[in-house]
């Protein structure tokens, strides 16, 4: 699968990147990442898509090091429960996650199935952010129902 070029930014270009650092990123997010495509609500005001490709740590060091190789940003993400414990996000959309995944995709075990139908949606939808038609909110609600199935499995 060829790699998506970048968004003019030469630094986060593949050819920059080290492949222990592609390997282990790839095990990081087969660990403690999180690939999913969520379709809107049809009583949305805003009718957009939802792409999340994001890995979870309590250590900033890794997230930094993947923001600084794929681009993307970090959020700190409270949990729901009462006693759960914040932890820190790196998120990364776009064709940043289209290049993130297809770099680590040769080197994951546990999401590579996740992220070839995610790789394969985003590959072959020209046009996403944009406000869609319900042709298209059929297809992100086909990929979100197969990628939602996938986890599943395991």
């Amino acid at each position: 699968m060829a790699l998506p070029r970048g968004d003019g930014q030469s630094e986060l270009w593949p050819e920059n990147w080290d492949p222990l650092e592609v390997a282990y990123f790839a095990g990081l997010f087969d660990g403690e990442g999180s690939v999913g495509v969520y379709y809107p609500n049809p009583s949305a005001r805003r009718q957009r898509m939802a792409e999340q490709v994001y890995i979870s740590n309590n250590d900033l060091r890794p997230l930094n090091r993947a923001k600084s190789l794929f681009g993307g940003s970090i959020h700190l993400h409270q949990p729901e429960r009462p006693h759960g414990r914040a932890n820190w996000r790196w998120y990364v959309s776009g064709r940043n996650a289209e290049r993130f995944l297809a770099a680590i995709l040769p080197h994951t075990i546990i999401k590579r199935p996740q992220i070839e139908v995610f790789l394969a949606y985003r590959l072959g939808s020209p046009g996403t952010g944009r406000l869609i038609t319900h042709e298209r909110r059929e297809v992100m609600r086909r990929v979100a129902t197969e990628i939602s199935r996938l986890k599943r499995e395991y």
